[in-house]
């Protein structure tokens, strides 16, 4: 009987460890998807992207339907950008080294396994972005009616 209550707690306790020990990123709700701009047929924001003003930076592109995240390198590429959510907050991370090319790089935010990013906003407050581990921000935020 102790023994079979023995093999019951270890079992139970492997189960709560494991739960409690689970990546963050494993149970996000909200990602980045890349999009391929030379696909992309909205003019609006392919105004914004191919903008030759455009300085570097990360820019948010709000319309009705989506929210993107836009990577502008001009002498620095972007790269190992990943994001995940973490109370309340939506946390954008990358990389950048530099290049002698500039560079884009699109990104949707989309709920997890949807095509469109209808109401993400019920499963974030906020977006923060880290560059080389360093709290940055939006270089601009563009809204498209």
């Amino acid at each position: 009987m102790k023994k079979n209550i023995l093999i019951f707690v270890l079992i139970f306790s492997s189960l709560i460890f494991y739960g409690c020990s689970k990546n963050k990123i494993d149970n996000n709700l909200v990602s980045l998807s890349t999009i391929d701009i030379s696909a992309l047929n909205n003019k609006n924001i392919l105004n914004i992207v191919n903008d030759e003003n455009l300085e570097e930076g990360v820019y948010k592109i709000i319309t009705k339907e989506n929210k993107y995240i836009f990577f502008n390198g001009i002498k620095n590429e972007f790269k190992d950008v990943n994001s995940y959510l973490e109370d309340k907050t939506f946390i954008i991370k990358s990389n950048t080294i530099s290049s002698s090319e500039s560079n884009k790089k699109l990104y949707v935010i989309r709920k997890k396994n949807t095509i469109y990013s209808e109401d993400e906003n019920v499963l974030y407050d906020s977006i923060s972005i880290f560059i080389n581990e360093k709290k940055s921000s939006f270089s601009n935020v563009y809204i498209i009616e």
